[in-house]
């Protein structure tokens, strides 16, 4: 079968995990130079297993016009080889990375999280992580000629997106390309938490002292190295599963986007210490981004009616009704959004009258926005 294969060209980072003062999206288009950032700065995190992929591409792709066997009602087309593109500040068109086996879906997805806005995102290519490869910013070798220099067929137009069809690209580009990708023995920039590779790390720590591990987890977890932290954690608790360690092991799989396993033991830390309002909110918010809209709110109600009396938990509380407003109102349930203004204002009058001093404000926003969508 013809190997698939688009060309995608998007802004130049050096890890593609977020924007932050050290790495921000350039040579992007307008959206990236009015906004600062767009889709593509999360190409090549690994979020619980996946690499969710945008490319800027103003309207559908027409599969159809370029992938045999697609009609014009299939949604995506899979096995396809994504190579990404990027002009970096010398104004040189390189291959920055890859996904290989990738879904390219006609139109783009939303990617909506409630609990923390700032990860939303929308996404049109997606693929398995480990399939997902980042070349570090020194080893961006790899130029792709522009058809304005060039000629027509012969490079990478205006558009964002190349499919490569001319009898130039057939021979000449994608063989290349192609050859490139399977024979590149150089690093690579994106951190993949690939099951097989962790336990053979894992196993190498085998006859440390449990107490050792902890403690160097520990100092892992406090610096954000998350992906360390997981792999000294859990080779802690293959020999010491007290609550201790299960409760930092929860916690580094949870930030460190492994969602699914961080799950299962934030579950098994309940059972053994009982709810907190912590557990549970890192439990709501786990579900909110593994897009378990069912379980989020679930979650999102145990909150609510948790018995507390400290201040900035009952702050977060009040939040959360936010959270469950967004959600009735993303899922067209408006009846259960003005359901949740009526016991929100509740609250505030009867729990935060003292903390909130614009309570009618915040209600008549609400209503604002709902009756926006109804309209």
């Amino acid at each position: 079968m013809e190997k698939r294969i688009i060309f995608c060209n998007i802004a130049w980072m050096k890890d593609y995990v977020g924007v932050r003062d050290d790495d921000k999206p350039i040579n992007g288009g307008g959206h990236i130079k009015s906004q600062g950032t767009g889709g593509e700065v999360y190409n090549f995190l690994d979020d619980n297993g996946k690499c969710h992929g945008f490319v800027r591409v103003g309207g559908n792709m027409a599969l159809e016009k370029h992938f045999k066997g697609v009609s014009a009602k299939d949604k995506y087309v899979d096995n396809v080889l994504v190579v990404w593109l990027a002009t970096n500040k010398n104004k040189q068109t390189r291959i920055v990375g890859w996904y290989e086996n990738a879904r390219v879906y006609r139109s783009d997805r939303d990617l909506s999280f409630f609990v923390d806005y700032q990860f939303s995102s929308y996404y049109n290519i997606v693929a398995r992580a480990e399939d997902c490869y980042l070349i570090p910013e020194d080893n961006r070798t790899y130029t792709i000629d522009r058809a304005s220099e060039v000629g027509a067929g012969m490079g990478i137009g205006q558009s964002n997106v190349w499919y490569a069809e001319s009898a130039f690209a057939r021979k000449n580009i994608i063989p290349e390309v192609v050859k490139y990708i399977e024979n590149y023995k150089g690093p690579f920039g994106n951190v993949v938490y690939i099951e097989n590779v962790i336990e053979e790390e894992i196993s190498k720590l085998g006859s440390e002292n449990p107490k050792d591990l902890y403690k160097r987890g520990l100092e892992l977890f406090e610096v954000g190295d998350y992906y360390s932290s997981d792999i000294y954690f859990k080779a802690c608790y293959k020999r010491d599963k007290s609550i201790e360690v299960l409760d930092k092991l929860a916690k580094s799989l949870h930030y460190s986007l492994r969602y699914d396993e961080g799950i299962e033991m934030l579950k098994k830390l309940i059972d053994l210490k009982g709810e907190t309002f912590q557990l549970l909110y890192l439990l709501m918010k786990s579900y909110d981004f593994i897009r378990n809209r069912e379980k989020t709110i679930e979650y999102a109600k145990k909150l609510i009616n948790f018995p507390t009396e400290d201040k900035k938990e009952i702050k977060v509380k009040a939040s959360i009704y936010i959270v469950l407003f967004d959600i009735y109102l993303y899922g067209k349930k408006y009846d259960k959004s003005e359901r949740v203004i009526e016991v929100y204002e509740v609250f505030l009058r009867e729990t935060l009258k003292e903390l909130e001093d614009d309570i009618e404000a915040k209600v008549k926003e609400l209503k604002r926005i709902l009756n926006t969508y109804i309209d």
